[in-house]
């Protein structure tokens, strides 16, 4: 398990108090403090800069499989 707060900027101002729900893209639907004040929250991971590199690679490598084939 992880503590979401971890994982968020602190800067932002923000306290998670409870998450409900994760989708299959990996959003969580979090309920946290901000200002005083209780709001809901759509937390949505940005991948980290390697594995963005590794999928841009990948997709390059399709691509250029696909064009040869043409």
């Amino acid at each position: 398990m992880q503590d979401l707060n971890d994982l968020i900027l602190p800067s932002l101002g923000i306290e998670l108090i409870a998450a409900s729900g994760i989708n299959d893209v990996g959003q969580i639907a979090a309920m946290g403090y901000t200002g005083g004040d209780i709001h809901a929250f759509l937390l949505t991971p940005i991948p980290e800069p390697s594995t963005l590199s590794i999928v841009v690679l990948a997709g390059m490598t399709l691509l250029g499989r696909f064009r040869t084939q043409r």
